[in-house]
């Protein structure tokens, strides 16, 4: 049964964790990263803070969310 984006904004905000996606209408919790993988983020986040403007931009590691086109959330 396809989950709403309410719903998912509702589960999603109330979870302390905050690790929930939404793909296609269905929740589901965001898979576990391996420590190369969180290596990785650490870099790009170290190269786009020395480029970026931060009075423009924000960024964040593992602690956002992103809204694609058909109502998923990463």
């Amino acid at each position: 049964m396809p989950v709403s984006e309410k719903t998912y904004q509702q589960v999603a905000l109330e979870d302390p964790s905050g690790r929930w996606e939404l793909y296609c209408g269905e929740l589901r919790r965001k898979p576990g990263m391996t420590m190369e993988h969180n290596e990785v983020q650490a870099q790009i986040v170290i190269a786009l803070a020395a480029v970026l403007d931060r009075r423009v931009y924000r960024i964040r590691v593992d602690n956002s969310r992103a809204k694609v086109s058909g109502g998923s959330y990463f």
